[in-house]
């Protein structure tokens, strides 16, 4: 194990705790979401590294869920909900009026249009 992982391991808090709330926030560094625990009053001196330490001051954290008889309790994963957007589609399977639409927003082919069509292409700016 790297020194860094053994700094951490050491520095470790273990505790039980409740989540009592999720609240989704936003601010100048990003979407946050706030976790809200109970500590176990038995915990409360372990617990006193996080609650003494600076309010915004960054914690790595890793938690399991566990049922009554203190084993870690799996949960099916639910089924990823579609995106609502259409899968992508390969450029020669799209209809040729919109491979057009593609290819003259495309920057190297107005320029190759500009060159070898100059006359044209002067008329239409």
């Amino acid at each position: 194990m790297s020194q860094e992982g053994e700094n951490a391991v050491a520095a470790a808090v273990s505790i039980e705790a409740r989540l009592r709330g999720v609240t989704k926030k936003h601010d100048k560094v990003g979407a946050w979401c706030q976790l809200t625990f109970e500590v176990r009053e038995d915990d409360l001196e372990t617990a006193s590294q996080i609650w003494r330490s600076p309010l915004g001051s960054r914690w790595m954290l890793a938690a399991v869920e566990i049922d009554d008889d203190e084993t870690a309790l799996v949960r099916e994963q639910p089924p990823k909900k579609p995106s609502g957007k259409a899968p992508a589609r390969k450029f020669y399977t799209l209809p040729l009026a919109q491979q057009a639409a593609l290819r003259c927003s495309h920057g190297p082919f107005q320029l190759f249009l500009s060159k070898e069509y100059e006359f044209e292409w002067g008329k239409a700016s």
